[in-house]
């Protein structure tokens, strides 16, 4: 009986197709977490976009409120293609690119300016469309020329 054992005792180590499937199955885990580790979230760094620039207008509005003065200390907010910047008489205070895959359309315009007046009414009615076309997410920003209210949908 001792020698029946001894000629069918499997040999110690692994066959070459064992050890190739656990090398696919860590490869694929491997793919797939370093795929998620860098996906871009474009709906996220659209909606932060969205909050970042309402504040700003919102800030705007409350410069140009408080001081009484939107004829000679102005401040603005220019919208264009690729950024927006919120200015001071001329002067850029700040500088907001857009993120990647996300567009800012500001009433049909390829550049739009905001202004304010000392009650807190911008010059005119407007609309700032942020979208991700990719996955046709949209949000915007609207700005009611009597009353100066912004509100986002």
């Amino acid at each position: 009986m001792a020698s029946f054992r001894h000629r069918h005792r499997v040999a110690n180590g692994y066959f070459l197709w064992e050890v190739l499937l656990v090398c696919t199955i860590i490869l694929l885990g491997m793919t797939v977490f370093f795929s998620y580790i860098g996906r871009h979230d474009a709906k996220r760094d659209a909606d932060v976009l969205v909050r970042e620039l309402a504040v700003d207008i919102q800030r705007m509005r409350q410069y140009s409120m408080s001081n009484g003065l939107a004829d000679s200390d102005n401040w603005n907010i220019s919208c264009s293609k690729e950024r927006y910047y919120v200015i001071r008489q001329y002067t850029i205070q700040k500088e907001r690119p857009y993120p990647k895959g996300v567009t800012v359309i500001a009433s049909g315009a390829s550049r739009k300016d905001i202004f304010f007046d000392e009650k807190g009414r911008p010059t005119h009615a407007m609309q700032v469309t942020i979208s991700v076309p990719a996955i046709s997410y949209t949000k915007k920003i609207i700005l009611a020329a009597q009353t100066g209210r912004i509100r986002i949908e």
